[in-house]
């Protein structure tokens, strides 16, 4: 992971000061650079924590960022690279030499990144296509500052100043905002997929994916021409791509197991093809007590086929919520997953003690290859009205809904997903919306993984296994009684079939209600007079204390108190810096 700030400011307006942002964990070397002539002034500060960080200059431009490239992109062909940090930075440019500011259409990567063209005095900014990697800038008159976090800009502010709007956004948006807003008013965050062109002091802001042209019915797969082994033959093989290339070669790489069917297979890829990369481990949550949340016998029964020990963390007694104020890490943004953070934050800490610096985890899996009812409007599209009724009554008679309730939510009423592009097909307009908005990521790699010094790597979230999913039609991916259907094909005779074949996952709801119970007089501490409330205005105060005390009691409670929740959390802590 790496953090960067970038100032670019014209020499005849602007004010030096010191780069002074750049304030990382105490594991990340910092390093700074300037440089100016007569018509701008360029500064940039840089830290890494494990990869080597990505800056460039020569007489011509400068490269600052956080870039991995997996792909180039030649007319659609996915064309693998492997390079080192020296030939990434040769290619880029002889790309940008070669297609302008087009050449980010080439890239399949994670990245953010800055490149000032020195003769033209232009600045072009840019982010990665599902937005893995995260990107925010703040115009003034004089001066352009482009970072990796938000908390990088913050220092250029007197006084930063919240956004109502954003928290609104955060709501509607289910905690996933990737639009320009940030909760900072002058702060403004570079979408997934977009990039902008800086010149003359005015932004030009570019959306370079064509979402139209990544879900074109040209690239869907003929069903007459499709066999089925080999269907599922290229898809583990792209899956394989996806896990080895996150892997750290000559280092030891973890896996955050759980005993689901993405985190092993992720497991198991790695054994089986990645050790020659480094020594490939692995750690788990378990329960004693709590049994129902136990998965150890599905994790036990894989680390056997391999001859793997596996750390084991026992979590009877590894309570969340024990202080919202104090005990979590603070991000730069509301995050729904940072009231849990103490869950995810041991499995790192024990990571690092174990001197692993790179893990890979199953995120995204859901969002990739669950292929929700909403598929079945294919079918109707396609003429297939019998072949839908057959299917979506089986699909509700085993999730035990009303055939009413199953026809009205997947069929006849609008998807989340309508506008999402202008494709008709269901599956390919469900799928890119699915993992345009899998960013739940983000405090995980950004605030713990930053915290903790380590990579985070997820290979579920990789455009190319994507750019797969969407060319299958929706028969052969939907089982009414199977989720991850082709996944599961994939591993027969690797995974086991108690894994493999597992339908129903573990809940951790029981540790939660203990969490709770057992924290339950610092939690109402801290949230008997919620700021969300009487600062922002975002919900009654009766409706948070009826679901406060609902969530308290293990009862059904509206989806919007949790992202309440973790705003209010994040309120708590921006009023005490």
């Amino acid at each position: 992971m790496n953090w960067y700030v970038f100032e670019f400011g014209y020499n005849s307006e602007y004010k030096t000061d010191n780069n002074r942002h750049l304030n990382v964990n105490s594991k990340s070397k910092v390093n700074y650079f300037n440089t100016s002539s007569e018509n701008f002034v360029v500064k940039a500060a840089y830290a890494q924590n494990t990869t080597s960080y990505v800056f460039f200059e020569n007489n011509d431009v400068l490269i600052v960022g956080d870039i991995v490239i997996y792909n180039i992109l030649n007319h659609g062909v996915y064309e693998n690279v492997d390079w080192n940090e020296q030939e990434l930075l040769t290619n880029l440019i002889a790309l940008y030499n070669t297609f302008g500011s087009d050449f980010v259409k080439c890239l399949d990567g994670e990245f953010s990144f800055v490149l000032f063209d020195k003769k033209n005095f232009t600045v072009m900014v840019c982010r990665d296509t599902l937005g893995v990697k995260r990107l925010f800038y703040l115009k003034t008159d004089t001066k352009l500052v482009v970072a990796s976090d938000i908390f990088l800009l913050k220092g250029y502010l007197n006084t930063p100043r919240l956004n109502s709007i954003y928290f609104q956004e955060y709501l509607n948006a289910n905690g996933i905002v990737d639009s320009y807003l940030t909760p900072y008013k002058d702060i403004l965050r570079l979408p997934s997929g977009n990039m902008f062109i800086f010149k003359d002091k005015e932004i030009n802001l570019i959306e370079y994916v064509n979402y139209d042209e990544l879900t074109s019915d040209k690239w869907m797969m003929k069903e007459k021409s499709i066999n089925q082994e080999e269907l599922i033959e290229e898809f583990e093989n792209i899956l394989n791509k996806a896990i080895l290339r996150r892997l750290h070669k000559s280092e030891r790489n973890t896996v955050l197991l759980s005993g689901g069917l993405d985190s092993s297979t992720i497991f198991n890829v790695s054994k089986r093809l990645g050790e020659k990369y480094g020594d490939i481990d692995s750690v788990s949550v378990v329960f004693d007590e709590l049994k129902e949340c136990d998965e150890s016998v599905y994790i036990t029964e894989l680390l056997e086929q391999y001859n793997s020990k596996g750390t084991f963390l026992n979590y009877d007694s590894v309570l969340m919520y024990e202080d919202l104020r104090n005990n979590i890490l603070h991000f730069d943004e509301p995050h729904v997953t940072a009231p849990t953070c103490e869950f995810t934050s041991r499995l790192i800490e024990s990571c690092v003690n174990n001197n692993t610096n790179n893990i890979l985890t199953g995120y995204g899996g859901d969002q990739l290859l669950t292929n929700s009812p909403y598929l079945l409007r294919d079918y109707v599209r396609e003429g297939k009205i019998k072949s839908m009724f057959s299917d979506l009554t089986k699909y509700c008679m085993y999730t035990n809904i009303s055939a009413f309730k199953g026809l009205h939510e997947y069929i006849i009423q609008p998807p989340p997903f309508s506008r999402i592009t202008k494709n008709k097909r269901n599956h390919a307009r469900n799928l890119l919306y699915e993992m345009l908005n899998a960013k739940a990521n983000h405090y995980m790699d950004r605030a713990i993984g930053g915290f903790y010094g380590v990579d985070l790597k997820h290979p579920f979230l990789d455009r190319e296994l994507i750019s797969f999913m969407i060319k299958i039609p929706s028969h052969i991916l939907f089982d009414p009684f199977y989720t991850k259907k082709i996944l599961r094909d994939s591993q027969k005779n690797k995974l086991p079939d108690s894994i493999r074949l597992r339908i129903n996952k573990t809940s951790h709801v029981a540790h939660t209600l203990k969490s709770i119970r057992k924290n339950w007089d610092s939690i109402y501490s801290n949230l008997k007079s919620p700021l969300v409330v009487s600062r922002l205005g975002l919900c009654s105060e009766e409706f948070w204390e009826e679901n406060l005390y609902k969530w308290r009691n293990g009862l059904l409670i509206e989806v919007t108190f949790l992202l309440l929740l973790s705003i209010e959390v994040w309120l708590m802590q921006e009023s005490s810096e």
